[in-house]
């Protein structure tokens, strides 16, 4: 289980990348989806070992980032399966919720995590490679109308927004405890907002490449969870909380 600190620490680290393949290294695609088909079969807390199993080598598999992010539709729709099982553990609590129900708690947090960590990975690969085109374009004028590739803009805008979808769930998973949202996260949201606004994707239209139900760019997504954050969620029954997500 990953917690803030673990997180943090990652996140804060320069660990260097490896190259690319253009193929699923060792045939770990296959392996990954049949962990995921098994899933279905195993307790809760066997699904969140294998989910987190399956996002650690998500996270250093050398594969093209475009399948990484494809592999992660199917383990995030496996996730929120497992994770709105575990909320079921403490939405109707009245009271401060148990030791036991902390763990849920944990345990939700700890995947919104991984899935963050694996996204930190597209995002400071595809961040590199635009830098570097950048770097070579700006010498040349014309070139730049040649050679601007707009796959590693959207791959980039692509994990910014998920990420940022995953930090607006874990904000959602701290209101639940009626806890006062911690200020990395914030800092955080605030730095992948500014680090998009800086590649020019806050304003791609992504809805015809995930599924998104409400923000169909980054600008939208950022706003939402800015609006969201002045509900006074304390005043609120932790169903009704739900219920407004």
């Amino acid at each position: 289980m990953i917690t803030l600190s673990m997180f943090q620490e990652y996140l804060y680290s320069e660990e260097p990348l490896p190259p690319l393949l253009n193929k699923m290294a060792n045939g770990q695609e296959g392996y990954l989806r049949k962990l995921l088909a098994g899933l279905s079969s195993q307790t809760q807390a066997e699904q969140a070992e294998q989910l987190e199993k399956i996002l650690t080598v998500l996270r250093v598999a050398n594969i093209d980032e475009q399948q990484r992010l494809k592999l992660m539709i199917a383990v995030i729709s496996a996730s929120d399966q497992l994770i709105a099982a575990l909320r079921q553990h403490f939405i109707y609590e009245t009271g401060a919720l148990s030791s036991v129900q902390v763990g849920y708690v944990n345990q939700i947090k700890s995947l919104y995590y991984l899935i963050i960590m694996v996204y930190d990975r597209v995002i400071r690969h595809n961040t590199s490679l635009l830098s570097r085109q950048r770097k070579y374009t700006t010498s040349d004028g014309w070139h730049r109308y040649f050679s601007s590739d707009k796959t590693l803009s959207t791959t980039l805008a692509v994990a910014i927004y998920q990420s940022l979808l995953m930090y607006q769930r874990l904000l959602f998973t701290e209101v639940l405890c009626y806890q006062k949202p911690s200020p990395y996260l914030w800092a955080k949201i605030n730095q992948l907002y500014y680090l998009a606004y800086q590649h020019h994707v806050v304003g791609i239209d992504l809805s015809k490449m995930i599924d998104i139900s409400r923000a169909s760019n980054i600008h939208r997504l950022y706003c939402q969870i800015c609006l969201h954050s002045l509900l006074n969620v304390r005043a609120m029954r932790r169903p009704s909380i739900v219920s407004s997500k």
